[in-house]
């Protein structure tokens, strides 16, 4: 039930990254973490890549994104 559960929030945090320019934080939030970067982390863990470089690589971004993923996780 709480792997369901977990998979769940990432589905619909993939879906809003995607969907929306909401901040990254408010995502959390929507799906239920109190923290951004608990989030982050348990985003990373499902996906191998943090939201903001999820996001970045479903727009089509092409711009280095290392620097901003460490200000990411420090939030």
């Amino acid at each position: 039930p709480q792997a369901w559960a977990r998979a769940r929030k990432m589905d619909l945090a993939r879906k809003l990254l995607i969907d929306t320019d909401l901040p990254i934080a408010c995502i959390a939030a929507r799906v239920g973490y109190d923290h951004q970067g608990s989030f982050t982390e348990a985003f990373k863990e499902a996906f191998a890549m943090t939201p903001l470089a999820y996001r970045r690589t479903r727009s089509g971004e092409a711009e280095d994104i290392k620097s901003e993923e460490q200000d990411e996780t420090t939030e």
